[in-house]
């Protein structure tokens, strides 16, 4: 007796095909429609005890949007960047205790202002002075410069 190859159906070198799983298909109509189905919806409202900050960080010399400043919540790890045209936002926890907001850039004095979570939509704007940043010196390794 002969033994035969799994797969085969008695003739040799055919192959039984077998019926393929649906699930896989199912799986690409899904995968396929998330990207357009979240692309549709708005992004959810911040909770009613939540209260959202705006405000811009500019230069107080020359009234210039300052990008890349640090804007954080004391007290907290709360912070956030400021975009290409000074502007910030952040998303506070309205618990009632005094709120204090500091922007900082390399180059300009911190500067804080408190902040009234009463308002009905707060802004707090930032007007940062310059502050020239002193290196010290430096002296190449070795002592002497390689160049005579």
């Amino acid at each position: 007796m002969t033994r035969r190859s799994r797969g085969t159906e008695g003739r040799p070198g055919r192959a039984v095909s077998r019926p393929r799983p649906r699930r896989r298909v199912a799986w690409l109509v899904v995968g396929a429609a998330l990207p357009f189905g979240s692309c549709a919806t708005a992004p959810p409202a911040p909770p009613a005890d939540d209260v959202i900050v705006r405000g811009r960080v500019v230069d107080a010399g020359t009234e210039e949007a300052l990008a890349g400043a640090l804007v954080s919540v004391d007290g907290t790890t709360l912070r956030t960047l400021t975009d290409l045209d000074g502007r910030y936002e952040i998303t506070l926890f309205a618990t009632g205790d005094p709120v204090r907001l500091t922007a900082q850039l390399i180059g300009y004095e911190e500067q804080s202002q408190p902040l009234d979570l009463a308002a009905v939509e707060p802004v707090v704007d930032f007007a940062l002075v310059a502050q020239p940043v002193v290196l010290p010196a430096s002296r190449p390794a070795g002592g002497q410069p390689r160049w005579r």
